[in-house]
């Protein structure tokens, strides 16, 4: 690359160009040599001192002697010329002339100040400063009547961040977004310029005024061409070289078109983002190489990634992957700050996602929520939890509200990934399955160690909701309170039932058991279990609702159809009935003990007094065994009916405790 710039030197003869120049001034060839046509724009508030020409405007009826422009002062100098402020006499007005300097006054500089006037003030757009006359001096060269921009040129400003004219652009801090609306303003008035086919060639912030009012003007058309006017010649660099276009090193005057100057923009948006321009080096040599390689530009990560992408493109080396007019740039640029808004949300929210990861990982594996004993956090993590959540709504919020301002940000759909990500992993491990799968919902492609975890979630909670349910079954049908009233009656009349027996037996057994014979015991116990079949037929949704119910249900058809088969067989063995009693009476007391040993030790009570005393009874009185049997049974159904509301005061618990190897304790269990 050394043996190219060398040789690109010695084509386009900037061995002529004297080594200190500056690297900011702009460059043109006057015939076989360059002339400097401008360097830093910094205005001045000097006195008029020296010889300066007397200007006339040459209009019809004024005498030669009349001044109609009086010079009151220099504003500013370039490498051939000087702006003078001066007092417009007809008008009363000042405006800015410009003049070419005495040592450099000639022919060919008087024509190039007459072209840049004639094409400037073809060119009426409010970003242009406006051309008001030609005039001539005392001798005759020519002077250019400019409005006067009484301002700072743009780069004055993008170097000095303290510079009282920001207040014209701003009313706050925020400079990037003045400088980007300086640089759209200047873009309109390049593409008018374009649209009247003038190309600007040396766009750049030292070239761009800003009035008092912060009104923008493109000033210095110094090297601008009419594209119909170029032609093929010598090969001659014309431009700042720390600005220039890829193509513009080559000096061929052909080469340049529209998306030169849209090179040059973003070589300004360049200046803007970074505070320098885009081709830096010691010397001209090495200035002229890097605009010769045009390298990609970088910038920091202060720089916004979309607006960074704007930049690049106008700037690409190869013009076809340029914008392809200013509008387009000025229309990117525009873009940028109607997304600005979606940016400064993401950036928001960015931080407080990275709050959030913080908070998460100080927590590390350990859940914040009630821990596996029951006990309810402590106030600490309670306030840890109730931040979090805070954080995950306000991430939430400014994703949400970028992507509604801006839906293609990449950075908001990345940081709204991230946060659900986040979010779905802490609530997994926190054993939320309904938010963790909320939150994992809205990813379009979960992670998939993420997915098996909610999953495995989801799987826990179902198995425990189908053990919850068959604990709330098994506690349902363990229930002693459930269709009570219902087994009271059926119990109260079986008890009411045998009572009665027992006193008509006791009144009527002589005459009874003299009509019926041994067939009349078997009508003692035949009517109870015709009240129980009848209960059972009347009761039996409410009596066999419910596991308890069922087996009472079934405990007292044991007992009534024992009792009827016990006589029947007693009958036909011709067994005594004293005996026979007294067998069912053990044979009752055993199954209540099997109930007291099963459902509540309460049943003792009639099982082991009651029928054990009728027992007793018919052994030592088999006379009146009929009677004591039956008041003894009398007397155990009743007696199992106060029993059974302790039982229900007990509750179940006491149910299954009372019996640890009881089949239902298994199973809650």
């Amino acid at each position: 690359m050394a043996g190219s710039i060398d040789q690109r030197f010695e084509d386009l003869q900037l061995t002529r160009v004297k080594s200190d120049v500056a690297l900011d001034a702009t460059l043109a060839p006057a015939g076989d040599d360059y002339t400097v046509l401008s360097g830093p724009r910094t205005p001045t508030d000097l006195a008029l001192t020296g010889s300066y020409p007397r200007l006339h405007l040459a209009t019809p009826g004024a005498a030669a002697d009349d001044a109609e422009l009086v010079p009151v002062q220099v504003l500013g100098e370039g490498g051939m010329g000087r702006v003078l402020l001066a007092r417009q006499q007809s008008l009363g007005r000042d405006v800015a002339v410009k003049v070419l300097k005495k040592e450099s006054a000639n022919e060919e500089a008087a024509e190039a100040l007459v072209l840049e006037a004639r094409t400037a003030g073809s060119l009426e757009h409010p970003g242009i400063v406006p051309v008001y006359a030609l005039a001539r001096d005392a001798k005759g060269l020519p002077a250019v009547v400019m409005k006067r921009v009484d301002g700072v040129n743009w780069r004055e400003l993008l170097q000095d961040d303290e510079h009282p004219a920001w207040a014209r652009l701003t009313s706050g801090a925020d400079h990037l977004e003045a400088n980007l609306q300086v640089l759209i303003q200047v873009c309109t008035a390049v593409e008018h310029a374009h649209s009247r086919g003038v190309l600007h060639r040396d766009i750049k912030p030292a070239n761009v005024l800003i009035g008092e009012l912060g009104e923008v003007y493109v000033a210095d058309w110094g090297v601008a061409v009419r594209k119909a006017n170029i032609r093929p010649g010598p090969r001659r660099l014309v431009g700042t070289p720390a600005y220039l276009a890829p193509e513009m090193m080559s000096g061929d005057a052909t080469a340049v078109d529209e998306r030169t100057d849209v090179y040059l923009l973003g070589a300004a948006l360049h200046e803007v983002l970074t505070q320098r321009p885009p081709h830096e080096g010691k010397g001209l040599k090495e200035v002229l190489e890097a605009a010769h390689v045009a390298a990609a530009p970088s910038f920091g990560l202060e720089v916004p990634v979309e607006l960074a992408a704007v930049c690049s493109t106008a700037m690409a080396k190869d013009p076809a992957r340029r914008f392809q007019s200013a509008l387009e740039l000025r229309d990117a640029l525009k873009l940028f700050l109607a997304h600005r808004g979606s940016n400064a949300l993401v950036s928001a929210a960015r931080a407080r996602l990275a709050e959030l990861e913080a908070l998460d990982a100080e927590e590390g594996d350990e859940p914040s929520t009630v821990s596996s004993a029951g006990q309810a956090p402590s106030p600490e993590a309670e306030a840890q939890l109730r931040r979090w959540y805070a954080l995950v709504s306000e991430c939430r919020f400014g994703f949400t509200h970028a992507l509604q301002l801006h839906t293609l940000n990449a950075d908001a759909h990345a940081g709204m990934r991230r946060l659900l990500e986040v979010a779905a992993r802490r609530e997994v491990k926190r054993g939320a399955t309904a938010s963790a799968r909320a939150f994992l919902a809205e990813l379009k492609k979960p992670p998939a160690d993420l997915a098996q975890a909610v999953a495995a979630l989801q799987a826990r909670d179902a198995e425990r909701a189908a053990n919850a349910a068959k604990l709330r079954k098994l506690s349902h049908e363990l229930n002693p309170s459930v269709a009570a009233p219902e087994r009271t009656v059926l119990l109260g009349v079986l008890g009411l039932t045998i009572a009665v027996l027992a006193v008509l037996t006791w009144l009527l057994s002589d005459w009874w058991f003299g009509a019926a014979g041994r067939w009349a015991a078997i009508a003692n116990v035949a009517v109870p279990f015709i009240v129980y079949v009848a209960a059972m037929v009347i009761g039996r949704k409410a009596l066999w609702s419910t596991r308890i119910n069922r087996q009472l249900s079934a405990v007292a058809g044991l007992g009534c159809g024992f009792t009827v088969i016990s006589r029947v067989l007693a009958v036909l063995l011709e067994t005594p009935l004293a005996s026979a009693l007294a067998f069912e009476s053990v044979t009752l007391a055993g199954i209540f003990g099997v109930c007291a040993s099963v459902w509540h030790w309460s049943f003792v009570v009639p099982g082991a007094v009651m029928l054990g005393v009728g027992a007793v009874g018919c052994g030592l009185w088999p006379q009146h065994a009929i009677n004591l049997y039956t008041l003894a049974t009398a007397a155990a159904v009743g007696s199992a009916l106060l029993m059974l509301r302790l039982w229900r005061k007990t509750g179940a618990e006491l149910l299954v405790a009372a019996n640890p190897f009881s089949r239902q304790r298994r199973e809650l269990q």
